[in-house]
């Protein structure tokens, strides 16, 4: 497996972690999500896809600056580039924390979208 898939899966597995240890529920059973705050499969898998991008281009130091100057030199964001909220994106991620067949449906996705980008 090329480098920058086991780090895009390492990413993913500690985003879903740390999200779905976050989000509280109510009377001590599993939060029921409504469907409007689960973005769109193909959605979700292209802001993945964006985020892993992103975060190889920085592990690669790509343009070769310095560490102090990332955060201009990469604003970027894949949220905002898909108007998903935060908020939307933790329930969609604490929704596939507790669907792992989907969840690996969506892996695929994503690896397929990155292998089409090479």
């Amino acid at each position: 497996m090329k480098k920058a898939n086991i780090i895009f899966l390492k990413f993913l597995a500690l985003v879903s972690i740390f999200y779905a240890g976050c989000i509280k529920n109510n009377e001590g059973g599993l939060n029921t999500i409504s469907a409007q705050y689960i973005v769109e499969e193909d959605t979700m898998a292209s802001i993945l896809c964006e985020m892993a991008l992103t975060e190889s281009a920085l592990n690669q130091n790509v343009q070769n600056y310095s560490a102090a100057k990332f955060d201009s030199v990469y604003n970027f964001n894949a949220l905002i580039s898909h108007n998903v909220s935060k908020e939307r994106f933790d329930s969609t991620l604490y929704y596939y924390s507790k669907h792992p067949e989907d969840y690996k449906t969506l892996y695929e996705q994503v690896l397929e979208k990155l292998n089409q980008k090479k």
